[in-house]
């Protein structure tokens, strides 16, 4: 007994028919060629060239030589740029630790204590003491 028309077991039969058959064909509403402009089939065609071009050197052993070429270089950029990375963060841990010093020094010639402090309380300090200073200047013309 066949299937009934339009079940799935209908049409596995009729793709595994026209499978084994060894020919499997798109169907789709015919696009008449008089109904597409001239300049647009051509641009259709330019387009279908470029991508059958691109596909053609995407199959070669040349271009997946350079993927691996590419990708190798910035294995080699990115490692570059970490070591940079790393150089500059150790460069600006020594500035901040020599001028952390240097403000210790300052401060304690200022008999100002800061000898456990960290240099964010530190600059705070600083700060809070130049906002001092700023305001009796203001305030006492001198």
């Amino acid at each position: 007994m066949p299937p009934a028309k339009g079940t799935i077991d209908q049409k596995l039969t009729q793709i595994s028919s026209t499978a084994t058959a060894g020919v499997i064909k798109h169907e789709e509403i015919p696009i008449s060629s008089r109904d597409t402009p001239y300049a647009l089939q051509k641009l259709l065609e330019i387009y279908k060239n470029q991508f059958l071009d691109t596909i053609e050197t995407m199959k070669s052993p040349e271009y997946r030589q350079q993927l691996f070429d590419q990708v190798e270089l910035e294995k080699k950029r990115k490692e570059s740029l970490t070591l940079r990375r790393d150089q500059l963060n150790k460069h600006i841990d020594r500035l901040i630790s020599d001028s952390t010093k240097l403000l210790r020094a300052k401060l304690e010639e200022l008999h100002i204590p800061g000898e456990g402090a960290t240099a964010d309380t530190l600059l705070s300090e600083v700060s809070s003491l130049m906002k001092t200073m700023y305001f009796d200047l203001i305030n006492f013309g001198v």
